[in-house]
């Protein structure tokens, strides 16, 4: 159930289109027992499950949002291929400092020059300077 439907508003409505429509529908999330959704505990224990499902989307988000920013506010890594950036033995960012001469460049070339970023990432893949991941083509996603 909470796999289908992570919004308890969007599962009643879901719900509710389907039965105008004609479609019944059955789970079997109640210890094995069928729970019929046509009758008034059926719909009552949708919306109890449909809620607790929300909840425990909400929660992970939470957690999540938390952990990343724990890690920001620490400097460790939270991403990966963060150009300007390497991860040390612990997660810790360090500055790589030929990427971050790019970034520089990058910010130089496009807010003081006003060269389109389009036009510096073809002048530096011209000039053969790597992505991250040893690629051509850095963009926009860099400019700070």
């Amino acid at each position: 159930m909470d796999r289908l439907f992570r919004n308890t508003l969007d599962c009643l409505a879901t719900v509710e289109e389907l039965e105008k429509q004609g479609v019944g529908i059955q789970l079997c999330e109640s210890g094995g027992m069928p729970l019929d959704l046509s009758t008034a505990m059926g719909k009552m224990m949708l919306t109890m499950l449909a809620g607790f499902g929300e909840m425990e989307r909400n929660i992970i988000s939470e957690r999540t949002t938390m952990a990343l920013q724990h890690l920001k506010d620490t400097g460790r890594r939270f991403t990966y291929d963060k150009y300007g950036w390497d991860a040390d033995k612990d997660n810790n960012f360090i500055e790589n400092e030929d990427e971050q001469y790019w970034i520089e460049y990058i910010n130089v070339r496009h807010h003081e020059d006003g060269i389109k970023v389009s036009e510096i990432a073809r002048e530096l893949n011209i000039c053969g300077v790597p992505t991250k991941r040893g690629g051509n083509g850095l963009t926009n996603k860099y400019l700070g």
